[in-house]
Order: C-alpha cells, then structure tokens, then sequence
C-alpha cells in the first residue's frame, strides 16, 4: 500500500528506506567476487523482481531486528 502525505506526495517508510539502501548495496556487488553477486548473476532471465524481493526481505529482517530486546 503506497500511504501519501496531504498533498498526495507518496511517504517513504522505513522499510522503504532500508529496501532502498539493501538494494543499492546489491547491485552494486561484483557478480564474481562474493555470494550475493553471483547469486543474482545466476537468476534466469531478468533479475529485477528477484533483486526487489531479496531487497525487501533484508528490510524486513533489519526491522524484525529492531524490535528484538538487547
């Protein structure tokens, strides 16, 4: 669900925010040099939805961990 301001203007959430930054930290890797790379290197066909859902499960996971009591 996209949740908007008063003006109409979309709100980024923190789970968008940590997608986001799980995303820009995906695709940047070498697809020769570490796990996650060539992971997404191997995905048949087009990688996209895959790099998306795999963004939005980190989000979850960082989100999960801060409600966790230290």
């Amino acid at each position: 669900m996209i949740m908007r301001d008063q003006l109409g203007n979309e709100i980024v959430e923190l789970r968008d925010k940590f997608a986001i930054a799980a995303m820009a930290a995906i695709i940047s890797l070498p697809t020769d040099a570490n796990a996650f790379g060539h992971v997404v290197s191997r995905v048949n066909g087009d990688p996209t939805n895959f790099i998306a859902d795999l963004s939005y499960s980190f989000a979850d996971a960082m989100l999960a961990a801060r409600t966790k009591e230290s």
